[in-house]
């Protein structure tokens, strides 16, 4: 039997019309790069998911721009955090 895939690709706004998030599913499940921005335009994170559970690297950062940390995942369960900075883009 061969199943057909459902994918959808869908998109959220903040009132003033900047991006917040966009994010794919497959069947009714998150899958692939789901994406935030913050209010001010700047990423927030960038977050892999694999039927609906954290699967990847998964990239988080402040509200300035600056990255807060890296870190990977394997069917929902945290393997590693590859890097960490404080605010000011000091490693932690």
């Amino acid at each position: 039997m061969i199943m057909e895939k459902k994918m959808e690709y869908k998109k959220k706004w903040y009132e003033n019309k900047q991006l917040s998030i966009n994010y794919n599913y497959i069947n009714g499940k998150l899958n692939g790069i789901q994406k935030k921005w913050y209010k001010n335009g700047n990423i927030q994170s960038e977050i892999n998911y694999k039927n609906d559970v954290l699967h990847g690297i998964s990239k988080y950062w402040y509200k300035n721009g600056q990255l807060k940390y890296t870190k990977i995942y394997e069917d929902g369960i945290l393997v590693k955090t590859l890097e960490s900075y404080n605010f000011d883009g000091e490693p932690l």
